[in-house]
């Protein structure tokens, strides 16, 4: 399986941004793909165990849904969830972080549980062929934009 991982500094605390990213029904606010996340079985947060549903697309013929599963959930420090989709292991998402400098240092990783035959046609759906390089892009992105929102909140 192969993954990745990407970090900035951010000048927030912890806490505040551990809000942003384990806020999963605001992710389509820096997520190039994600147009919504809501949670499922009553669940109504972040939590070990608890269940959401988003759904994404790259344009109008290019959409797809995911199930995912909280598997790390520790305020202000990492937050985590597995992804499947049609039934089939898609990847891993994580978020930790680390007090540093009066803000904190923020990892974004990625891990692709896809087998064989998921990531042969995965790009069908989605249009992406390299999905390592589009999601490093995506993940840097991504970081900039919570780092953005956490920084401006920060400043009151």
């Amino acid at each position: 399986m192969s993954g990745i991982r990407v970090s900035s500094s951010v000048a927030a605390p912890p806490e505040l941004v551990w809000s942003i990213v384990s806020d999963v029904t605001a992710t389509s606010s820096w997520s190039s793909d994600v147009r919504a996340c809501r949670w499922l079985d009553g669940a109504t947060g972040p939590a070990v165990g608890a269940r959401f549903a988003g759904s994404s697309d790259r344009g109008p013929l290019r959409r797809w849904s995911t199930t995912s599963t909280v598997i790390v959930c520790e305020p202000g420090s990492a937050f985590g969830y597995s992804v499947r989709s049609a039934g089939r292991p898609i990847a891993e998402w994580s978020w930790t972080l680390t007090a540093a400098d009066g803000g904190c240092l923020l990892t974004h990783a990625w891990t692709d549980r896809r087998d064989w035959i998921t990531r042969q046609g995965s790009w069908l759906i989605s249009g992406v062929r390299d999905r390592r390089s589009y999601n490093e892009t995506a993940m840097r992105a991504a970081l900039a934009a919570v780092a953005a929102a956490a920084e401006s909140k920060a400043r009151g």
